[in-house]
């Protein structure tokens, strides 16, 4: 099992997890490794062709920003999935410009050349120039959802028995940080209505709205947040709320949004003291080292390293 909890308000983010894979053993949980590193980074590339006198002179590459997977369920599942996302993100995203958008949309091609320097590109002169189609954490989670259809399915088929798949996607996207939850724990009602030899799963998807704390792994752990932190980060979601249509942040004469950043800091520093604790436990597949992923505006993303506790 694993814990990972991850909290943001929208520009700020904190993220903890443990760094045990375990697996089952009869009625016991076997320790395998305990400083698994949970958080996975992908920085993902588009190819954008350059065009010149009706036909591409050029290729440039795009980087997009960063953004972090994290994960539980089956280790393996979830290892197919991160490398096929990578080699997607990192090799299969082209940019052609689209008249309906206004924007250079981006399309997936997995024989990795659906252009060649020396095309003619007459037809797309005009498009030359548009702007870059967003993709971040919500385009970049439909990919993960289609992956986890396919490998979640051929791990149903090949062990008999249901999936386990979690999944934290988070990052920029646009001007605000973003989150979504994947899921996956079962086969669909009609998993072989299409007469496939391998069982068709259920996948769900939530984007996780500002304030609401994420997490995914050990049922046990999971409900002792949710207890702990529920009712107060709801408080603080609706004291925001009031916030935005009432107060200017730029005049603020009561220091609302002080206040509110102050509680919002504590509730951060309150959940990533919870989590260490039953980390700390080493208890039901979830222990080992402890890492703290967090973003600031300001300054960044950061990863900060707790031992595991002797």
């Amino acid at each position: 099992m694993t814990i990972v909890a991850t909290l943001t308000d929208g520009e700020k983010l904190i993220s903890i997890s443990d760094g045990m894979i375990s697996r089952a053993n009869g009625n016991k949980v076997s320790n395998v490794l305990s400083q698994v590193q949970k958080f996975i980074c992908f920085r993902p590339c588009v190819k954008v062709p350059s065009i010149m006198m009706g036909r591409i002179d050029g290729i440039q590459k795009s980087h997009r920003q960063e953004m972090y997977l994290a994960y539980a369920g089956n280790y393996s599942t979830v290892s197919a999935i991160a490398s096929e996302f990578g080699s997607i993100v990192n090799s299969q995203l082209f940019a052609w410009p689209d008249d309906d958008t206004g924007k250079k949309k981006i399309y997936r091609d997995a024989t990795l050349a659906p252009f060649r320097i020396g095309d003619l590109a007459f037809d797309d002169l005009k498009g030359h120039h548009l702007p870059l189609a967003p993709f971040g954490v919500v385009e970049a989670g439909e990919i993960i959802e289609e992956l986890i259809y396919k490998h979640a399915g051929d791990f149903a088929f090949q062990q008999s028995q249901n999936p386990d798949v979690e999944i934290q996607l988070f990052g920029k996207g646009g001007d605000s940080m973003e989150c979504v939850e994947l899921s996956c724990k079962k086969l669909s009602e009609d998993s072989f209505a299409s007469g496939s030899l391998h069982p068709r799963v259920e996948v769900t998807v939530n984007r996780v709205d500002p304030y609401r704390l994420s997490i995914l792994g050990n049922a046990s752990v999971k409900s002792e947040l949710r207890a702990e932190f529920d009712d107060r980060l709801q408080k603080i979601a609706e004291t925001a709320a009031v916030l935005e249509r009432e107060v200017d942040e730029l005049i603020d004469p009561n220091d609302d949004y002080k206040l509110l950043s102050s509680e919002l800091s504590k509730a951060m520093t309150d959940v990533v003291r919870f989590t260490t604790e039953a980390i700390a436990r080493n208890k039901d597949g979830v222990g080992g080292e402890a890492k703290v992923l967090s973003y600031h505006p300001a300054g960044g993303y950061s990863i900060a390293y707790i031992p595991q506790a002797e």
